[in-house]
């Protein structure tokens, strides 16, 4: 599990840049509150569970995919603004590595805060975090606490992958195996090799919903970055 930061391709360093932009114009939407403009289809399998937990087939067959885009100690800070006015900045960093369930897992943080002028008319400080497969690149855990002016949320998502299962609260999601957070789901993309023209359909959850989240990847550049 090496850190692969020198290797940061481009369409990678979008894919990233774009959430990070999202998480300090709007923190709540890169956490997964939903919009009417974001495509994604409902899947049927996402519902209470309704019948014993003991009934359920465990599956350990996990998948298991490639990952060069991304390792332990990875950092990284954005800064976002309007022209000459800065506004607040982004950092998202892979931890660390750690076992959990009989996996090897990230963890993966990302913080967005407001800089002090603006914290006088509306002040973010949020934090979210997943425990990402290191093998299988799916979540384990997401967690999510928001501070934006007077709004105050915080969200635990535990995920039980050998039986396909969301614990949310208080209530027992039946979900797909393998099934994504959004800040996991961010990680998951940026492995694939994408293509202009492509759209990446990846299997989501969040507030007791699944849904495909639509990746639609319209355009590849170059840019240059300290790395390289």
């Amino acid at each position: 599990m090496r850190n692969c930061i020198d290797r940061f391709t481009c369409s990678q360093a979008v894919v990233t840049i774009l959430a990070l932009l999202i998480s300090i114009c709007g923190i709540s939407s890169l956490y997964g509150q939903q919009t009417g403009s974001e495509p994604e289809t409902t899947l049927d399998e996402c519902g209470k569970l309704d019948i014993s937990f003991d009934s359920l087939e465990v599956d350990s067959n996990l998948r298991d995919l490639g990952n060069d885009a991304f390792g332990v100690g990875e950092y990284l800070k954005f800064e976002l603004g309007y022209g000459f006015i800065k506004a607040g900045q982004a950092e998202m960093k892979v931890d660390s590595i750690f076992e959990h369930n009989g996996r090897l897992c990230y963890m993966i943080s990302t913080d967005a805060k407001t800089y002090p002028f603006f914290d006088t008319f509306y002040k973010v400080r949020d934090h979210g975090e997943t425990w990402m497969d290191a093998y299988g690149l799916f979540s384990w855990r997401f967690e999510k606490h928001l501070r934006e002016g007077g709004y105050v949320s915080n969200v635990v998502q535990d995920f039980d992958q050998y039986r396909g299962l969301a614990y949310d609260g208080e209530d027992t999601i039946m979900v797909k195996r393998c099934i994504q957070d959004v800040l996991s789901s961010l990680y998951y993309v940026r492995t694939l090799d994408l293509k202009v023209g492509d759209t990446v359909l990846v299997e989501n959850y969040n507030k007791k919903k699944c849904y495909e989240l639509a990746v639609i990847v319209h355009c590849r550049e170059e840019i240059k970055v300290d790395a390289g």
